[in-house]
Order: C-alpha cells, then structure tokens, then sequence
C-alpha cells in the first residue's frame, strides 16, 4: 500500500506494511491505525529526542459475503466467498466514521487486475472504467437480466456499514452457473486519509 500526500508542489509515496494476516471469524472487522512520522535526525525509538507526531489514518475496510435476505443486515454468516446459483449481499464494514453519512456509495464487481486495485486518484487506476460482472476472460458471470442494476445500488445511509442487499430473496447478486465455474472471494480494502505531512 502507498500512502499520497497532497497539497504539496509534488506527490509523494512512503511504503506501508501490509495489514494484519490473522483477520479470519469474528476477529474479522474494520479498524484504524495512526500513521506516525519521526524525521529521524538521531533515531525513532523510546529515547529519541526528535519529535514523533501524527500525519494520518490509515483506515482498513472489510468486506463481508452474507446471505441475500433480511439475515444480510447482522451478517452473522459470513462467508469467505459465493458460489454460483446463490444469491448474496455484500457488506462493507466501515472504521470509526470513516464512511459518510450518505446513499452515494456504490459498489461493481470486477474482473481480478493489479490496476483495479489501485486507488480512484491513481492515473493508472482502472476500476472505475472496468464492467461490472464481466471476469478476466471477457465472460459475463453476472447476468445482466438477472441481477440488479449498479448504477442504482447504494450501500444505505449507516456510517458503521454499508450494505448491497434486497430483501426480497429473488432478487439480488447471482453468478452465472453456465459462465462462473468459481468462487467469488472478496478482496480486503482499504484505504489511506492523509490528516497532514
């Protein structure tokens, strides 16, 4: 993960650690960290004298498979992915307050591509133009006449979640049994605010 700064004359890149790899069953949910900076004139450690201060956040998102329904609001099944011919809801989980208080967040599913992965401001990005439902070998695994329309799905108005969910049991996200022959695993986001630098 890269952490940008903006509002300097340049952007500038620092590497982060990958998160924490034990985030399986209830211990499974979004979190925030601070992100500290020490100039390091002498060292960063219990005994520096340089001044450690906070720059940032690092908020960490996770995405849950639930079932389609009124049981995807607890989500308490989650699953690690969802097989073709059933229909699920996807939940967000959001750190703190990091998810506003609004109907505009929008969810797609998209073919697996480095550039997806990057996020929105990245010029190389590529998720935002990428079709929803179409994998990597140019297959539609989404049915577009028996799914929902993304254009018109929103996450609801929660700031502790969001939630892609119909509770009507058949309607909802559905793979293609024909087309998929996999199983659909979320990736873990997450995402970098910058408070200052």
């Amino acid at each position: 993960m890269i952490l940008y700064a903006f509002g300097l004359l340049e952007v500038y890149g620092i590497t982060i650690p990958p998160g924490r790899p034990d985030l399986q069953g209830p211990d499974y949910q979004a979190y925030a960290v601070a992100a500290c900076y020490c100039p390091d004139f002498q060292r960063c450690d219990e005994f520096s004298p340089d001044f450690v201060q906070q720059v940032g956040l690092l908020y960490f998102y996770a995405t849950k498979v639930c079932p389609n329904g009124f049981e995807a609001t607890m989500c308490a099944l989650d699953f690690t992915g969802a097989a073709p011919q059933h229909r699920f809801a996807l939940r967000v989980e959001c750190p703190s307050t990091a998810c506003a208080y609004a109907d505009k967040s929008r969810v797609k599913i998209v073919q697996q591509a480095a550039t997806n992965n990057l996020p929105y401001w990245d010029p190389t990005a590529t998720c935002s133009s990428a079709v929803h439902g179409v994998n990597s070998e140019g297959l539609q695994v989404l049915p577009m006449d028996d799914n929902p329309d993304v254009a018109t799905m929103h996450g609801g108005l929660r700031q502790d979640y969001k939630l892609w969910n119909f509770k009507n049991s058949s309607s909802g996200l559905i793979f293609d049994p024909k087309t998929s022959g996999f199983q659909f695993r979320p990736s873990v986001l997450s995402v970098v605010s910058v408070l200052s630098v």
